[in-house]
């Protein structure tokens, strides 16, 4: 039986179980081939910071899993019951998530500075050491709050999942700094992403009009590429930003929005669904805009109709270039092909 006190819709309650094993069942594989492509491509800056993306999207596609089974199970803990269970999923989460909104914070900042200043060249070095540092300092903040043996997650019914517990007696500089680093974990990287995702618009603008016809048609692709990939993530983390902003600044601004939303059917939504939601429909955009990866893909699913009909195909003979697959022309063997990205 659900809880008495949560006005539960069964109906609802299905569609967002199914929701949670959709973003598994196509979110995980989608990202794998994504991550094996970006894995094979030149050690460059974009194809690395794609590749970190791509690994950190395959592991919070999973993440709603165990949320799917209790909205299945009439929102039960089941596998969240496990303390052990519930700490690991809880600091997993916001791990993956904080290091994935910085991981494209960081690309569209990059794209945004090579585009401004096109002969300069951003040292990959930097940028791993960067990344290096950001995760150490999220690793230590985030696992902090367990060093003393008093803090600690469990299941809530409401929320669906793991929700924070703090005893009175925990020392306030230290959840001070824990609460102020994780929700800047979250809120900042928006700001540099949407500057500089208008600076790449300006960018390329004035690129196009000065060279014309002329352009580096393939530099130009790679930013829109990058610039449609920043617009996605802020269209699906805007709207718990505003939630955090706001419940940052007064708490009963909110009370409104409770006493609707009396199941936590949208602010589920928007905490825990809207992440792996956007990190399902990367990989549409990858595919929509990276001619190599579709490619990629054309090859691979072809090489297994052949191997299924009991043909051994080999490998070369079948990545085409979507142009010759869709006029019908032959293409030669061992024909090679760039990305956009």
């Amino acid at each position: 039986s659900y809880p008495e006190e949560i006005p539960i819709n069964g109906g609802v309650e299905v569609i967002y179980g199914i929701i949670c094993f959709a973003f598994a069942i196509f979110g995980i594989p989608a990202n794998a081939f994504a991550f094996r492509y970006f894995l094979r491509k030149k050690l460059e800056l974009s194809s690395m910071l794609y590749l970190f993306i791509t690994g950190s999207d395959v592991l919070i596609c999973i993440c709603p899993i165990p949320i799917g089974i209790s909205y299945f199970c009439h929102r039960n803990a089941v596998l969240f019951d496990s303390v052990f269970f519930c700490n690991f999923w809880m600091l997993s989460w916001r791990i993956l998530s904080c290091v994935s909104i910085f991981y494209v914070a960081v690309l569209s900042v990059t794209r945004a500075y090579l585009l401004c200043f096109p002969f300069k060249q951003v040292s990959l070095l930097f940028v791993k050491i960067i990344i290096a540092v950001y995760l150490f300092l999220q690793l230590v903040i985030s696992t902090n709050v367990f060093w003393t043996g008093e803090h600690q997650y469990v299941y809530s019914a409401k929320f669906v999942a793991c929700d924070s517990v703090t005893p009175t007696h925990f020392p306030d500089d230290l959840l001070h700094i824990y609460n102020w680093f994780s929700r800047a974990s979250y809120l900042f990287p928006i700001f540099p992403i949407v500057l500089s995702c208008l600076v790449s618009v300006v960018s390329i603008s004035r690129y196009q009009s000065k060279y014309g016809g002329t352009a580096d048609q393939e530099k130009v692709n790679a930013s829109i590429t990058i610039i449609l990939f920043t617009l996605i993530y802020v269209f699906c983390n805007a709207p718990q930003a505003i939630l955090n902003i706001i419940g940052g600044v007064d708490k009963s601004v909110l009370e409104p929005l409770n006493k609707w939303d009396s199941a936590l059917y949208f602010q589920n939504f928007i905490y825990t669904m809207i992440v792996p939601l956007n990190s399902t429909l990367n990989p549409i955009l990858y595919f929509y805009r990276m001619t190599s990866l579709r490619q990629e893909l054309v090859s691979a699913l072809r090489w297994r109709q052949g191997n299924d009909r009991g043909q051994l195909v080999p490998r070369d003979t079948v990545v085409l270039s979507l142009k010759s697959f869709n006029s019908g022309k032959k293409p030669s063997n061992g024909l090679s092909f760039s990305s956009t990205a």
